[in-house]
């Protein structure tokens, strides 16, 4: 009886509970009403950048537009292929100048004047997963000479695949191509599209009904769009005030996940065995990371990493170094607060223009391509 009573209240408060998040809501909404979310990762201060030489994009992202990147590669005149993985650092400027440019902006300046190409993709938060599966599928296409990969530890904490990655699986002479390791059919199977439910009944048929009312709706009333910016909305407001209620900020220690960064670690391992396979050369970096106050990691765990990925390039004579304090302290910045009231933030991830400059030199010292 005491059960049921209990149940009855509960089953009460649900309703209040769910207006009451609605409401914390509606009132953070003034806080911020045009959210751009793939770039999520950066803040008002730094600022993502769309670089562009002779009028073509020369950063991409995924599925929706790696052809820009691959419509880079003039078959007359290049000498050398090499693709470039990284995270949000690598296409975003902190307080950004007129005259301050990308670290892939200068690469891809210096390579062209040896008739060599690169091709940037970039991820915010993108795991080493969703790196490993751009490798695949370009170095599928075209023959990557080398290959740079930009590590950050926060990314080893990523243990989801977003869809314009897994859009490379969808192809099937792709798949069979990729799954030539244990790991690699655990991620498969992980954004396998399970076409099974496309099949048969009142599934199948429910399927098509769905997407033709979704499809006017959206011609009429740009559905697809409001109930995409709805959910994303939904979801900031509840990252910002998680943020309020349990005092995180970016100099909050972020704990390893185990499961992300176990399966990133296996992902990293693979992206070597595969490159070496392809016979691409690899080199992989520690990324820059502000070095004037503690850094946002549980020491141990850093070091852990640190020392992973350095075990790993060395157990498969891969190029490996670690660039952690190569951007000076004056060169990073800060960002608007991630809670409510809050006042600005360090910025540990991204940098001032000058910083890719150094950074870009740096790349091609240890590539070979400096002079």
């Amino acid at each position: 009886m005491v059960n049921k009573t209990r149940n009855v209240n509960l089953q009460k408060l649900v309703p209040i509970i769910l207006i009451l998040i609605f409401s914390i809501l509606l009132f953070l909404s003034f806080f911020d009403n045009q959210i751009k979310f793939d770039e999520l990762a950066l803040n008002k201060e730094a600022e993502k950048v769309h670089e562009k030489i002779d009028n073509q994009n020369i950063i991409c992202s995924g599925f929706k537009d790696y052809k820009d990147c691959i419509n880079l590669i003039k078959k007359k005149d290049k000498k050398e292929i090499i693709l470039y993985l990284g995270n949000s650092q690598i296409n975003s400027i902190n307080q950004k100048k007129e005259e301050d440019h990308l670290v892939s902006y200068y690469l891809f300046d210096k390579l062209k004047e040896k008739k060599k190409i690169i091709l940037t993709f970039v991820l915010p938060n993108g795991s080493i997963t969703e790196h490993l599966i751009i490798y695949e599928y370009i170095s599928n296409i075209v023959n990557v000479d080398k290959l740079i990969v930009s590590l950050v530890f926060d990314d080893f904490r990523e243990g989801n695949i977003r869809k314009d990655i897994s859009d490379f699986l969808k192809e099937e002479k792709f798949v069979e191509v990729f799954n030539k390791s244990k790991h690699k059919k655990k991620i498969y199977k992980q954004i396998n599209y399970n076409k099974k439910t496309n099949k048969g009944g009142v599934k199948s048929l429910q399927i098509f009904f769905e997407k033709k009312i979704t499809d006017y709706l959206d011609t009429c009333c740009d559905y697809e769009s409001k109930r995409s910016y709805a959910s994303k909305t939904i979801y900031l407001k509840l990252y910002i005030l998680r943020n309020y209620v349990f005092n995180i900020n970016p100099t909050t220690k972020r704990k390893i996940i185990p499961s992300a960064y176990e399966k990133n670690i296996n992902s990293f391992e693979d992206l070597i065995i595969s490159s070496k396979r392809n016979n691409t050369k690899i080199y992989s970096y520690i990324a820059p990371i502000r070095q004037d106050v503690g850094i946002p990691y549980v020491k141990h765990e850093y070091e852990m990493f640190k020392s992973d990925i350095n075990k790993l390039s060395n157990k498969h004579s891969a190029e490996f170094e670690n660039f952690e304090n190569l951007i000076p302290n004056n060169l990073w910045g800060t960002k608007p607060a991630t809670k409510i009231g809050g006042k600005n933030e360090i910025d540990f991830m991204h940098f001032q223009g000058p910083a890719h400059k150094i950074l870009s030199n740096k790349i091609l010292e240890i590539i070979g391509e400096s002079k």
